[in-house]
């Protein structure tokens, strides 16, 4: 059985051994909250998975891009705007469902933790999802400003630009404001752990709770 506690709210308690931190949750449970070593290595695999999504999304736009100067009159943007669409999905989806379903992306299980709702419960696909969505938008406007300043020439050279420029510029960025918000917050949530209602603890402290 998890260990029980006294407590109506998530509440930090005195720290463990090891320095570990634990929160009392409203269902009486006791978790250890993740530690930032483990964060971080798990963000780290995580952008490496969806680094190389992209980059193969970006290698095939590049080949259409080549085959594009060998025909004069070619307009590749739009094959481009495709295959950046796709890998964007893919990605929506490894991060989304990773999380709704088993409660962890594969970067979050190499590193032993686990995303479980405030109430101790398991995360909804809706919690899932508007912890994902809330970095993505705040990566793809961070990218957007260059093509305010600079307007892109089509719909399709926008979409380019803002997978591009939110996967390997913004999105690094707002994780770093995220975690930096989290730095101060006595949970370690960031922003969208508060607007999706979830915490970040031991893998093992959440697989007793589900």
């Amino acid at each position: 059985m998890p260990p029980r506690c006294d407590c109506g709210w998530l509440r930090v308690s005195e720290s463990g051994g090891c320095g570990e931190q634990r929160v009392c949750l409203p269902d009486g449970t006791e978790a250890v909250l993740a530690a930032w070593r483990a964060r971080v290595v798990a963000r780290g695999i995580d952008m490496a998975i969806v680094a190389v999504v992209m980059f193969v999304a970006g290698l095939g736009a590049f080949i259409d891009f080549y085959r594009g100067l060998l025909s004069p009159g070619y307009d590749g943007l739009p094959y481009m705007a495709v295959l950046m669409s796709i890998a964007f999905v893919v990605v929506a989806l490894y991060e989304v469902l990773a999380v709704a379903i088993k409660g962890r992306t594969r970067g979050m299980s190499v590193a032993g933790i686990v995303v479980v709702g405030v109430t101790g419960r398991r995360v909804s696909l809706g919690q899932a999802a508007l912890r994902w969505i809330v970095p993505a938008v705040m990566s793809m406007l961070g990218a957007a400003v260059p093509a305010v300043l600079d307007p892109p020439g089509s719909y399709s050279e926008l979409v380019v630009w803002l997978a591009l420029g939110s996967t390997f510029g913004g999105l690094p960025v707002v994780w770093l404001l995220l975690w930096a918000v989290a730095l101060r917050d006595d949970r370690r949530r960031g922003v969208h752990d508060w607007a999706a209602g979830t915490i970040v603890v031991q893998a093992e402290a959440g697989a007793k709770r589900r």
